[in-house]
């Protein structure tokens, strides 16, 4: 897993073993700005004779959220987040 903001790259990758569970923080930018967050590699079960499953698989983004300077946080995609 891989941030960038504005095309340039932040920090080094995360990298996670399979059903592992891993924590991505980056510092919000003063001036602004908008984050991705690219998820690779992506696994196709079809093509390693897993089948006929022609799905693009890759690991979750469970849940997104801003923490503020006082410790709450305001989650991104509410209706998403895991029961």
């Amino acid at each position: 897993m891989q941030a960038s903001l504005g095309g340039k790259t932040q920090g080094a990758p995360l990298v996670f073993e399979r059903g592992a569970s891993a924590v991505l923080s980056l510092a919000m930018e003063p001036t602004g700005g908008c984050y991705e967050v690219r998820i690779a590699p992506t696994f196709v079960p079809a093509r390693s004779g897993h089948g006929d499953d022609q799905r693009e698989l890759s690991a979750m983004l469970l849940k997104c959220g801003i923490v503020r300077a006082a410790g709450d946080c305001v989650e991104l995609f509410p209706e998403k987040a895991p029961a």
